[in-house]
């Protein structure tokens, strides 16, 4: 019984991780529509102050929207990573693999990338010795 009382446990906290993640994603989404919405406020206040004459007030509205557009670029996930040309050829003929053997295929593919990093750090630091 303990052990079905710990597995129970486990999958409470892991569903808890899970929801505190999709909060804090949600929550990121809402501060970066919040903060574009400000930013287009801020850039068009500065636009119509720097067009009645009010340079006062265009500066300090530039000011803001310098401020806005730091927390727009702090709040925006970098790029996922493009794929070359030949990671894709790459993945197209090995697709028949990966998909008769799945997640095995994925592991073996770690494995051996993990070998072949280790042998060349190996050969590099034999190199400096």
């Amino acid at each position: 019984m303990p052990n079905n009382e710990q597995q129970q446990r486990q999958q409470y906290e892991a569903a808890w991780d899970q929801d505190r993640l999709q909060q804090q994603e949600q929550d990121r989404v809402n501060n970066l529509a919040y903060t574009q919405e400000q930013l287009a406020e801020a850039t068009r206040e500065r636009d119509e102050a720097a067009a009645a004459g009010d340079w006062q007030t265009a500066r300090e509205r530039n000011a803001d929207v310098g401020t806005w557009r730091d927390q727009e670029r702090d709040l925006t996930p970098p790029p996922q990573p493009q794929l070359s040309q030949h990671d894709i050829a790459f993945l197209q003929r090995k697709q028949a693999f990966r998909e008769k053997y799945g997640a095995a295929a994925d592991e073996l593919r770690r494995l051996t990338r993990e070998r072949s990093c280790r042998a060349i750090r190996m050969q590099q630091a034999q190199r400096i010795r």
